[in-house]
């Protein structure tokens, strides 16, 4: 689950993905929620899904190919509840929910994953901490890349749109009272 929270990072190494090796073909994401439980699910922002979603379907200059969960837990289903409204019909079909780790390396070839999922290459940690240097030690060319890459909103024919045209209301409802 922490993989929403931290969907900025996610972001930013995506760009740097891009910003190393290009476009690519396609695009796997796996989401391993070992070690989730059930107060996780409530700790998630909707409107923070929501946008990650959005910019999966939407803005990320991505083919996406695979969406796994592995290791899934029990209330699966509530996380997934929470999820469907927002994904459209295409990415429920790159969508595979694993509680076992055969069915996933039909998808995902063991030899590809890290160490601690069977494969061979680096520990998740090791991998983390090799793109956290990266992303510092190319600090300037990655905001040098970020610049060139932006949209010029007022060349965009039409109302220019915000987070709130897109999303609806902005904040959550931790505080929300009613009469």
């Amino acid at each position: 689950m922490r993989n929403f929270v931290s969907n900025y990072r996610y972001c930013m190494i995506f760009d740097f993905w891009m910003y190393e090796d290009g476009i690519q073909p396609g695009h796997v994401i796996v989401i391993d929620l070992k070690n989730t439980s059930l107060g996780h699910v409530a700790r998630i922002g909707l409107l923070q899904m929501k946008k990650f979603l959005y910019y999966l379907q939407e803005a990320a200059a991505i083919r996406l190919i695979g969406f796994h969960f592995i290791n899934i837990v029990p209330f699966m289903d509530k996380i997934l509840a929470l999820m469907t409204p927002f994904m459209k019909k295409e990415l429920t079909t790159v969508l595979h929910v694993h509680s076992d780790m055969k069915e996933f390396y039909k998808f995902v070839p063991k030899e590809m994953l890290p160490n601690e999922y069977g494969g061979q290459v680096e520990e998740t940690n090791i991998a983390k901490e090799i793109y956290y240097k990266k992303l510092l030690d190319n600090r300037k060319e990655m905001l040098e890349f970020e610049t060139r890459h932006q949209v010029n909103e007022k060349c965009r024919p039409g109302k220019p749109k915000n987070a709130s045209d897109l999303f609806g209301i902005e904040g959550n409802f931790k505080k929300l009272d009613i009469d």
